[in-house]
């Protein structure tokens, strides 16, 4: 790697750490508290810019699926349920326990069965949020 882009590298997986932390903060252990949404769709955005500038496209686009996900079940138009929010949280740890992993080994090494699979799982979600708003 370029050693003036090691810095900008060291400078991402800082603030990605910051990003993680701040969402797993927001999200409680068993529920996901729906006034937190702004918050942890803004991490899931600044991840997403972020990792899109560094070339992580694989964490790009997990964040922009979470974020996409994020939004539609903050519109007014859904109401949530206690087991809606629990799978928010269910899905949204999943995906940060894969950029821990991804921040740990400072991105060396990528699974794309892992990230397919959790590129299925928001896909899904999102297709399943869709035909339940028609």
């Amino acid at each position: 790697m370029v050693k003036g882009m090691e810095k900008f590298r060291t400078l991402f997986l800082e603030k990605f750490d910051e990003n993680i932390i701040q969402i797993n903060r927001s999200i409680k252990q068993d529920h996901f508290v729906p006034v937190e949404f702004d918050t942890v769709i803004r991490m899931f955005h600044n991840i997403k810019s972020d990792a899109g500038m560094m070339g992580f496209t694989h964490i790009a686009m997990l964040s922009r699926l979470m974020e996409t996900l994020l939004n539609r079940h903050k519109s007014p138009d859904i109401s949530l349920t206690g087991s809606d929010l629990v799978h928010l949280n269910g899905l949204t740890r999943e995906v940060t326990d894969y950029f821990r992993q991804q921040c740990d080994t400072a991105i060396t090494d990528s699974d794309d069965s892992e990230i397919q699979r959790l590129t299925d799982i928001l896909e899904n979600a999102l297709e399943q949020d869709h035909e339940q708003s028609l």
